[in-house]
Parts: structure tokens; sequence; C-alpha cells
């Protein structure tokens, strides 16, 4: 493992909706807070902070694809992440990326969980909770979807407010 003081880190922050990246909203700035608060603990060095506004359902967010460069090009040492699900809410994204980060020497840290992924038990650790960041994402697809339903069945409209259909 690399020597604590010399890990060069890369934070990776990242909320759902537009609302959450508001200004007055905490979520994204009190991710970068934690993490520099936890790095800074740690001994470690941030080189870089990404902020990312959309679903960890799949990668296609501008930040998570400068992660992976970095990554690749060996940038980094170190992703820190406040919370598992703030990477990906994908168990093959997730595992991928860890791989990626394996291959390339690269440590993962996240605040919450406290995973080491420089051991076999650390690894099964982060598998499972990669499950179950899958698993609430597929839980709250399937709640609106089911809110979705009921409203249409109650005779209420599910489009934008500012664009009702045709006829009102």
């Amino acid at each position: 493992m690399k020597e604590v003081q010399t890990l060069r880190a890369y934070v990776y922050c990242r909320v759902s909706t537009e609302e959450q990246s508001r200004e007055d909203h905490y979520s994204l700035h009190n991710q970068e807070v934690r993490a520099r608060d936890y790095a800074k603990a740690k001994g470690w060095v941030i080189v870089k902070v990404k902020k990312n506004v959309g679903s960890g359902k799949n990668t296609s967010r501008p930040g998570f694809q400068d992660l992976l460069t970095a990554i690749k090009k060996r940038e980094i040492d170190l992703v820190i992440v406040y919370r598992l699900d703030r990477l990906s809410r994908n168990v093959g994204d997730i595992y991928d990326t860890i791989e990626l980060m394996k291959a390339n020497d690269v440590d993962f840290a996240s605040i919450t969980e406290g995973f080491d992924t420089t051991t076999a038990m650390g690894r099964a650790m982060l598998g499972f909770a990669a499950v179950l960041a899958q698993l609430t994402r597929e839980m709250i697809a399937e709640n609106v979807k089911d809110g979705l339903l009921r409203r249409a069945e109650s005779g209420k409209w599910n489009g934008p407010k500012w664009n009702p259909p045709y006829g009102y």
C-alpha cells in the first residue's frame, strides 16, 4: 500500500436532482466538506473535486467520466466519496469502477461506510453495499411508477403543471 501522506485524492460528489444542487441546499457542499475533513485527518492531499447532478443509475455524467480518466492516467492514488451510492447505484458500474481502480493501483474510501478495498473482507463488504445501492435505486423507481399510476387512476395529470393536456 502507498504511503498515507503521499496519497493524491480525488473527491467525487453527486446528487440526483437540480434542487439538491442549489447553492442553498447542503448536500453537495456537505459531501465536499466531509471529504475534505476526512482527507485532512488521514493526511491525504486533495488534487481534484468534482460535483455531479444526475442519477446514479449509469455512468454518463461528466464528473464521473473525468474520474475514470484520472484513474486511467494514474493522476490519483485514491477516490473519496461521501457514501458508495454517490459513486453509482448500479452494481455492475460499481464493480467495473472498483476493478479499474484496482488495475491502476487506486484505492477507494467511502466516508460513511469505512470501506478498505485492500482486504478481501473490505471488497466483499463493498460488494454487498453495491447491491444495496442498486436495490435502493430500483425501489425508488418502483415507488415513483406506482405513484404515477395511482395518480392516473384517480384522474390526475402526471405531466408538468405548466403543460396540461389538450382540452383542459
